[in-house]
């Protein structure tokens, strides 16, 4: 519980209040944000040429809202094995990491930029979890973000000198998450890993002729042209995450021979949403005033109207039907389970003001405790009833963002 009269979170959330102190509690966030309030580092935007594998580069993403935020690129890992190749051409020899169109993996553009990684490993790898061997590609949000997608391109092999080998994962505020991973042409690590022709990705859990260990690995397993698209895959995470790493190794070993030649891979734009943030603000006042006595709600037997004003002042909107306000009611006040406003237009034991939140609240989506918020099992009397000690209010539908709602009920000083 947080000892203030408003607080807020950063995810879809339960929310508790207990007289007039609330707090947030995070839950799993699924639902994604309009284009206006998504943000994108979209690498067009970027110098083309070489970046640095040692010093993070710290990149402002700015949103069609006009927010923005931060995203940390940095290296980690064997970074001595990301290397200088020569893609030939009129490309030529290249130092990676590269921001530019020279790994384009069949996108709409042959101009459109991308990041390439490219590497020459001392030796095959017999597992992406080393840090020997192994270049890693971090990305840092600074603050939990969801909905994070990419496509990562030119995941392949060639005979006797490599094999593309990629682990993707995401840490959050609930752990670390393996994204949904996708192919162009139908094979996943949900319901359908392998690889499907004319795709050369082999997407995890796999344990047939090359094996990947795990649903967040990727193994190439066929040849594509770097403008080609066989060798790419989508990861979109849905679970909130503040960092997102991809670690990239040659092997596995025990399928390999030969002497290591170079590779690459690239990394297409990184989109992202916000996470919801939500504010409660409970209030109290007297439900009839007096003049000269503005403190008529704390007499005995006067009336109290009872506000809470939930805003989500983020850009994305709170998942379906996950917005729940647990009230603690103090021991001094009696709730009221009759007509809220007497002769006014209302009929129920409470008023629900929607906003442009885009939530309803009906009768059956609250429910009463006579235990201290033990249960919510309990059936409240006509009129006033002193035996409610808690209230839960779940609206329906999911909140839109930059939105308000607010919820009144009465009670009565004993």
């Amino acid at each position: 519980m947080l000892g203030a009269a408003a607080s807020r979170s950063s995810s879809a959330a339960a929310l508790a209040c207990c007289a007039m102190a609330c707090a947030l509690l995070p839950a799993t966030a699924q639902a994604s944000c309009n284009s206006q309030n998504s943000f994108k580092l979209d690498w067009d935007t970027q110098e083309t040429g070489s970046i640095s594998k040692s010093t993070p580069i710290v990149y402002t993403v700015t949103n069609g809202a006009g927010a923005s935020t931060l995203v940390t690129l940095s290296f980690s890992g064997d970074t001595a094995d990301i290397a200088t190749l020569n893609f030939g051409g009129a490309v030529g020899t290249v130092q990676t990491p590269y921001i530019g169109a020279i790994n384009v993996g069949g996108l709409a553009s042959s101009t459109e930029k991308t990041l390439t990684i490219g590497a020459i490993f001392d030796g095959y790898q017999s597992s992406v979890d080393s840090n020997a061997d192994v270049a890693v590609v971090n990305l840092a949000f600074g603050v939990a973000v969801r909905d994070i997608q990419f496509t990562v391109l030119d995941i392949d092999y060639f005979a006797g000198q490599f094999r593309d080998w990629l682990k993707i994962t995401g840490t959050g505020p609930g752990g670390t998450f393996v994204p949904a991973i996708s192919s162009p042409f139908g094979n996943d690590n949900v319901g359908n890993p392998g690889q499907t022709s004319p795709g050369v990705a082999l997407i995890g859990p796999y344990t047939a002729t090359v094996p990947t260990t795990s649903s967040s690995e990727i193994i190439g397993n066929g040849s594509s042209d770097s403008t080609q698209d066989y060798g790419n895959i989508t990861a979109r995470f849905a679970q909130p995450v503040t960092s997102v790493q991809l670690r990239y190794a040659n092997g596995p070993e025990a399928y390999m021979s030969g002497e290591p030649g170079q590779q690459a891979i690239g990394i297409h734009d990184i989109s992202f949403c916000p996470l919801p943030d939500l504010v409660l603000q409970k209030t109290a006042a007297p439900l009839v005033t007096t003049a000269g006595d503005p403190a008529r709600f704390n007499s005995p037997g006067s009336d109290v109207l009872y506000s809470l004003t939930v805003s989500n002042n983020g850009g994305s909107a709170v998942d379906a039907n996950s917005i729940i306000l647990d009230d603690m009611l103090p021991g001094q006040v009696s709730f009221y389970n009759g007509d809220i406003d007497g002769a006014g237009p209302l009929t129920t034991a409470y008023e629900f003001d929607a906003g442009s939140s885009g939530l309803t609240l009906g009768v059956s989506n609250l429910s009463f405790s006579n235990n201290g918020g033990g249960s919510y099992a309990y059936s409240p009397a006509s009129g006033y009833d002193a035996a409610v000690n808690a209230i839960r209010l779940a609206p329906q539908g999911t909140m839109a963002p930059n939105s308000t709602f607010t919820i009144r009920f009465r009670a009565q000083v004993k």
